[in-house]
């Protein structure tokens, strides 16, 4: 497969319909994107779903040509990323400025959901609902992008998890497991597999 999840392409504009292009045929009602540059949506084993029609019609390579923006993105759809700890409040890094309400992310591992802008080079994270705008020169590679690989780092020290309305573990530290994301104490024990949505960082107080 050519292309990944987030890229741009252009539908060809000589496809035949009812004639098959790797494998799948070109139907009539795809021929309303030819010329057309559409997202690739989500990629199987043969072809590609794209965003524009809602994942109805099955893509393929010889369908697409390239536009050669996607050599620009360092990152794809569905990578882990850190946001770097030395960003500075109010310097621009690319083509995007670090704005205050951005520093509770610093540190903080996160998935990119969209390619925002390939002009200006720049994402969304899955995790943040305000929708900011990240750029390679913010982010740094993490080892969950790596098969196999389990990287551990320290997150928020001197905060406690709240886990099923308990504040259980101080000193929390972060890494990925099979691609699951987990919390553990300095010592390694007390190691707990949680969704996203079941944890929330509060400030320490005295029980």
């Amino acid at each position: 497969m050519k292309y990944k999840v987030g890229d741009k392409v252009r539908v060809r504009n000589d496809l035949i319909v009812e004639k098959k292009y790797g494998g799948m045929t070109y139907a009539e009602s795809m021929n309303e994107f030819a010329g057309h540059i559409v997202t690739i949506k989500d990629e199987h084993t043969c072809f590609y779903d794209i965003k524009e029609d809602n994942g109805e019609w099955g893509w393929t390579d010889e369908m697409f040509e390239d536009i050669g923006e996607n050599k620009n993105m360092k990152y794809k759809v569905g990578d882990k990323v850190r946001v770097r700890e030395d960003l500075v409040v109010g310097e621009y890094y690319g083509k995007s400025i670090f704005a205050a309400k951005m520093e509770k992310w610093k540190g903080k591992i996160c998935t990119i959901s969209e390619i925002a802008s390939e002009r200006y080079k720049n994402y969304h994270f899955e995790e943040d609902i305000d929708g900011w705008y990240w750029t390679d020169e913010m982010l740094e590679d993490v080892s969950e992008n790596n098969v196999g690989e389990i990287k551990a780092r320290t997150v928020d020290v001197g905060y406690y998890l709240k886990f099923c309305g308990h504040r259980v573990i101080e000193n929390v530290y972060q890494g990925v497991d099979n691609g699951k994301l987990f919390f553990t104490t300095v010592d390694g024990l007390n190691q707990y597999t949680l969704p996203k949505d079941a944890i929330e960082w509060v400030v320490p107080h005295e029980e």
